[in-house]
């Protein structure tokens, strides 16, 4: 961990004290970048915004995303965490305190728009920040990205109705623009980006790429606290009282809604790189579409605009504790790898598919994929040459051949039945050869206290080589000989 994330709230803090220091010395220039806008959407704070997000988008495996079909749990408790109960206990508590418990500090009037800003808070998930939680967290970017994905478009048919049901107006209109550009600044532009460079550089140069992006990240995010209490530094200093109170409710809602996400993903049993972003998602919110919907309905100085400001100003820094609770409870929750020729260390190097010289039975081998797909052919030559390839080009030769109908495979000269013992001790053998390799033994050791899984495994042994149970059954019983 670098010096960023190490002491991630001590920066914080500072920047949010240096926001408010220079928002109130400098409040010109605050004022001029704060008019940089279009549909309500800041494009200086999209910017550093764009920074903290695109290190994750470098992550996503477009092939991998398929797979999330197969694991719909979190998804299934984030939908009915952002759509099902945070709108609603958001009404209730801004009730509780605006109308009962605040009532001889609020006036009517503005207890009406202060709660009107906090259920629009609460009826819109974040789309951008939340990828930022995910890669502090380390969360699962693949996962991140459909759960975002699947928010705004349920958000687009389901904010407008929910919103007018709780505020009890029928002419809520969506801000169609701030929704918009915000999908494309926060997830099509660096998800783009993110591809292109995947194209571009890959393997251990990709690694290192994303490593050395990382303290950006981190800067971005530090240089956007600045900004967004520079923005409010005049209300933070003119209205502290006003702020408070606000800040009371929404405080209790992050932290309730949270813990009952925690409390869900540890009954569903999920990983922890899918529990974090599925938590966090529903605990943040689309700050730029409730503030633009509170201006539009109530004015730019009403009460309503006032509480989706003091909602960003509560976020960071309450989001950014939540982060550090999820990375301490990590062992809470089942720690999956799923080993992936694409995906980050270690994953990537006990892959099949990587460059790993090893010899078995004397033949030299290059990778564990070459040597798989070597078992295809009967002519020992044939066999040898495949031994030699790496990757793709090791599966493709494989895929020439056609052993599903017989369910035999071969091995200098002998035959092996797909379903015999024998066929299982030439695996073992295998295996036990590649384990001789110091990278690959090393990169096993360091997945040491995680569940080894193979998303994109075939489960069937009639169709495949090595399915998925016996690929990670063999890695997990070598793994503790280490």
């Amino acid at each position: 961990m670098g010096v960023f994330e190490r002491y991630l709230s001590l920066w914080v803090a500072l920047c949010i004290a240096a926001g408010v220091l220079l928002g109130n010395v400098l409040p010109d220039i605050f004022v001029a970048v704060s008019k940089i806008e279009f549909a309500h959407v800041n494009l200086v704070v999209a910017v550093f915004i764009w920074i903290m997000i695109y290190p994750m988008m470098v992550q996503v495996d477009f092939s991998a995303i398929q797979d999330v079909g197969r694991r719909p749990k979190g998804l299934v408790l984030t939908l009915i965490i952002n759509w099902l109960i945070k709108p609603f206990t958001m009404a209730l508590l801004g009730w509780l305190f605006f109308k009962v418990l605040f009532a001889d500090w609020i006036d009517a009037q503005s207890a009406e728009e202060y709660l009107a800003g906090v259920i629009l808070l609460g009826a819109a998930p974040c789309t951008a920040m939340v990828f930022v939680w995910s890669q502090l967290t380390k969360g699962d970017p693949n996962y991140t990205l459909v759960q975002v994905s699947v928010n705004d478009l349920i958000m687009v048919v389901a904010f407008a109705p929910i919103v007018a049901f709780l505020l009890g107006v029928t002419d809520i209109e969506v801000p169609w623009e701030t929704l918009i550009l915000s999908v494309v600044l926060y997830v099509v532009l660096p998800l783009t980006a993110g591809v292109i460079t995947r194209k571009r550089i890959t393997g251990e140069r990709l690694d290192n790429f994303v490593t050395h992006l990382k303290p950006w990240s981190i800067m971005g995010l530090l240089a956007t606290v600045v900004l967004l209490f520079g923005f409010q530094a005049e209300t933070i200093i003119g209205q502290p009282q006003t702020i408070l109170l606000i800040s009371v409710p929404l405080l209790i809602q992050t932290y309730g809604i949270f813990i009952l996400a925690y409390m869900g993903a540890r009954f569903l049993k999920l990983a922890h790189n899918i529990a974090a972003p599925a938590c966090l998602i529903g605990t943040s919110n689309f700050f730029e579409l409730a503030v633009a919907v509170a201006i539009s309905l109530f004015g730019l100085h009403s009460g309503a605009a006032l509480a989706t400001v003091v909602g960003v100003l509560v976020e960071v820094p309450v989001m950014l504790s939540l982060v550090a609770f999820v990375n301490r409870t990590g062992h809470w929750f089942q720690q999956r790898l799923d080993i992936k020729s694409k995906a980050a260390y270690p994953a990537n190097m006990l892959s099949n598919f990587a460059e790993h010289h090893f010899k078995m039975n004397g033949v030299s081998c290059a990778s564990m994929e070459g040597f798989l797909q070597s078992l295809k052919f009967q002519d020992v030559e044939q066999q040898e040459r495949v031994c030699a390839y790496i990757g793709s080009q090791a599966k493709e030769a494989g895929m020439e051949q056609d052993w599903r109908e017989a369910q035999t495979l071969y091995w200098q000269g002998q035959e092996f039945d797909r379903h015999s013992q024998a066929y299982q001790e030439l695996l073992q053998t295998a295996f036990s050869e590649l384990m001789k390799v110091s990278s690959f033994q090393k990169a096993l050791k360091d997945s040491k206290g995680m569940t080894l899984v193979h998303s994109i495994g075939v489960q069937n042994p009639c169709e495949t080589i090595l399915t998925e149970e016996e690929f990670c059954g063999l890695l997990t019983k070598f793994r503790k000989t280490i």
